[in-house]
């Protein structure tokens, strides 16, 4: 389970924050990448369902400089450096760094682009490879192929914002393959995802790989006049209310541009799925409710009344999801967004981000499997990390589950890959807290108070 929010001040900034909710810790670290230069991913599929695909990558700073020739490959010249998270980071296999380090499960990149991969497994369905071969033999052979843990990497370290990758999207064919990544000996992990991405200007993207095989797009637009001024073509009652425009590049993906406010996205199910489910919750508000008056004129009230109950703080969110499924944190994380006081500047944005942000957090043992595989130790879903992003900045705060202080990272001037974090889910949270001190004039008369 994963969660993705943005928040807009008043001063029209923006700032973004995503949750990174997993059964399996993901060994996750934090890198800065040289994106810039050339990459090559090389992919042989998997033939089974669980077992690792053979994956070589060489980046622009890559200790590989030579790669085996697989089934597909992708390469890209890329123009941005980027910091990310990073997933299943297991370092070497047979002497050779593995490609699982590159995955970027989230990250921004120097132009204030951001990218998350939230997991949405049983409704994910890529190309098959057949299919990729058929739709290149029948005359699309240039088409870009990537594995679904690399297309973020790839969107990084080759776009400034979500008009270039649309843009792009819409006039090239690319094709996404299910990865399938694991640690040596242990099952491969179905890397079954759904992307989201924030830019600078205030614009952001949803894509989705649905039961038709193909690219979905849902775009948010900054500004109102810019969905003005591109018309629509409706065509499906489904999706009559989100005023969506199809189009279909090639035949391999279709594309829906979609003007939502909606602003947050998490697991199963898809995104129009979710924004229609808000409709359920429309009677929530942030005014406290007061009891319906009785008029003693009639035989009975003149309007329905639960009770005294009805008048205290809060209580117009009665009836708020709280359990830690993917719809009810949409729902709650989308209302508790809007009812919220808009935030004047970005840092208090960031604040109501943060705030967001704990409202979903998923403590262990709150969430773990019906059954256990032999005897094998407990695995609870927990949220193993949490990313801020503040992209006029070029600023991302990490936090994990165990250590709640937020930790800044800032692009630095680099010429080759640098390690920034690597997260535990083990460390000790309060081992290294500092004491507090008095301040100010408080300082010079305050003394030590024994105790008996």
């Amino acid at each position: 389970m994963c969660m993705d929010v943005r928040v807009m001040a008043q001063n029209g900034q923006r700032v973004s924050a995503r949750s990174m909710e997993f059964g399996v810790d993901l060994l996750t670290q934090v890198w800065q990448r040289k994106g810039k230069g050339t990459w090559t991913v090389s992919m042989q599929p998997s033939t089974e369902m669980g077992k690792a695909d053979q994956v070589d990558l060489v980046a622009p700073n890559s200790e590989n400089q030579t790669i085996q020739s697989y089934e597909f490959i992708a390469s890209w010249q890329g123009h941005y450096d980027f910091i990310h998270t990073n997933a299943l980071c297991n370092s070497e296999e047979m002497g050779r760094k593995t490609a699982n380090g590159y995955v970027a499960s989230d990250g921004m990149n120097t132009q204030g682009l951001s990218i998350g991969s939230l997991y949405l497994p049983g409704m994910t369905y890529y190309l098959t490879p057949a299919q990729v071969k058929k739709a290149q033999a029948d005359g699309t052979g240039s088409a870009f192929v990537i594995g679904s843990a690399f297309f973020p990497t790839w969107v990084l370290s080759s776009f400034s914002s979500v008009e270039a990758l649309v843009n792009y999207l819409s006039e090239n064919p690319v094709y996404v393959l299910l990865s399938q990544l694991g640690i040596e000996g242990e099952d491969a992990v179905a890397m079954t995802l759904h992307y989201v991405i924030h830019d600078a200007d205030g614009q952001s993207a949803v894509i989705e790989f649905l039961y038709d095989r193909k690219m979905h797009i849902h775009r948010c637009y900054a500004a109102r006049e810019q969905f003005d001024s591109i018309g629509t073509d409706i065509s499906d009652p489904y999706v009559d209310n989100f005023k969506v425009r199809r189009f279909s590049p090639c035949s391999a993906y279709e594309v829906l541009v979609d003007h939502a406010y909606i602003g947050v996205m998490t697991n199963s199910s898809d995104y129009l799925w979710h924004v229609n489910y808000l409709s359920q919750f429309s009677n929530l508000t942030n005014k406290v409710q007061q009891a319906s008056q009785v008029n003693h004129a009639l035989p009975i009230r003149s309007c329905w009344s639960p009770g005294p109950l009805t008048n205290v703080n809060g209580s117009g969110l009665i009836g708020l999801p709280a359990d830690p499924t993917p719809p009810s944190r949409f729902v709650q994380t989308y209302v508790c967004q809007q009812l919220a006081n808009r935030p004047k500047t970005v840092n208090e944005a960031m604040t109501l981000a943060e705030k967001l942000l704990n409202r979903i957090d998923i403590p262990r043992g709150l969430v773990v499997p019906e059954a256990l595989k032999n005897n094998e130790p407990l695995n609870s879903d927990i949220t193993q990390w949490a990313v801020l992003r503040d992209h006029e900045s070029r600023s991302l705060y990490f936090r994990s589950y165990a250590n709640m202080t937020w930790e800044k990272a800032v692009f630095l001037d680099i010429d080759r890959d640098v390690l920034l974090k690597s997260f535990s889910l083990t460390e000790t949270a309060f081992e290294s807290s500092p004491v507090l001190t008095p301040i100010g004039e408080h300082r010079v008369v305050a003394k030590r108070v024994e105790v008996a």
